[in-house]
């Protein structure tokens, strides 16, 4: 409510080996900017680059010259680099979809041609085929978690915030709970996977993981059979997806043979997975860090992640 557009903030690969048991959540910062294009989008946001290049180009120096000018023949004047394309996206992830969801003719057989594009840039980006795209609303992901009863997630500071209402019409979504495991109904959810006044995106993108985490757990019980038909129609009405509805009783059945104890997680967060800073500071992906670490979890599942102390998912 009050925002103009879609945006894709957060983005999340889940992967299911179905022989072992193992899964993974991967999360991508929404402000990742210069990420590598598939070859089928090598050249499609050339011009859209040329005018991002250009407005950094304004950031003078403190000698009147744009920091990225360089003296190249040593007369002291600095000179206006040649253009030559990345054949990256030029500007934050999260605008994939706003540029091309209406790219009917490089995707015509696709609910949302946007997340057909913002597909094939995270796959081309952690070198890992995805088969199926899922958008869930705010009010869609409120209304879900209510339809199993909510979840049971570990808490570890006190959270007393309130974030905007997921549809004109309905209340603030707000939360009080101190240090626990706490049963959050579909508002809570919602507030405590938004906040990030006083904390992160990064902060954010963990909490995100861990609630779906935990959502999938729960859900993988008896009380998934019942919210089922529940849940059949939110997809129909707040979720836009290319997984077929025919195939959604066998994505039930994966998600029950899911070892939870065997769920790596895994956020591309800065400066671990950047391999530096644009000229307004926003983070490039290291693409070769990221795609090892991809291929690290899914040889090696939860013993590939680094932790110290307390499990990510108690925070």
């Amino acid at each position: 409510p009050g925002r103009e557009g879609l945006r894709t903030d957060t983005m999340i690969v889940a992967t299911f080996d179905i022989a072992s048991g193992e899964a993974a959540l991967f999360s991508l910062p929404r402000n990742f900017k210069l990420v590598p294009l598939p070859a089928n989008l090598r050249n499609s946001f050339i011009r859209l680059e040329e005018r991002v290049i250009e407005k950094d180009l304004t950031d003078a120096d403190e000698d009147g010259y744009p920091d990225a000018w360089i003296d190249n023949d040593g007369d002291g004047i600095p000179e206006e680099p040649e253009f030559e394309s990345c054949h990256c996206f030029p500007t934050m992830l999260n605008k994939v979809h706003q540029y091309t969801q209406d790219w009917t003719r490089s995707y015509p057989y696709t609910p949302d041609p946007g997340l057909s594009a913002l597909k094939d840039v995270i796959a081309n980006l952690i070198d890992l085929p995805i088969h199926y795209y899922l958008m869930v609303e705010m009010d869609g992901f409120v209304k879900a978690i209510d339809a199993i009863g909510g979840v049971d997630v570990l808490i570890k500071k006190p959270y007393h915030v309130t974030v905007s209402s997921p549809e004109e019409g309905v209340a603030k979504a707000t939360l009080n709970v101190e240090p626990g495991m706490n049963h959050l109904d579909g508002l809570e959810s919602l507030a405590w996977v938004r906040w990030r006044i006083g904390s992160s995106d990064y902060s954010r993108m963990s909490r995100q993981r861990c609630l779906i985490r935990a959502v999938t757990t729960q859900a993988a019980t008896v009380k998934m059979l019942t919210a089922y038909p529940k849940l059949v129609g939110l997809i129909e009405e707040s979720v836009t997806t290319d997984i077929p509805l025919t195939f959604l009783p066998d994505l039930v059945k994966i998600a029950g043979a899911v070892d939870f104890d065997n769920v790596a997680t895994v956020g591309f967060v800065p400066p671990t997975y950047s391999a530096g800073r644009t000229p307004a500071k926003y983070p490039i992906p290291d693409v070769e860090r990221i795609r090892w670490k991809v291929r690290d979890v899914l040889e090696n599942g939860v013993s590939a992640q680094s932790r110290t102390g307390e499990s990510e998912c108690a925070a």
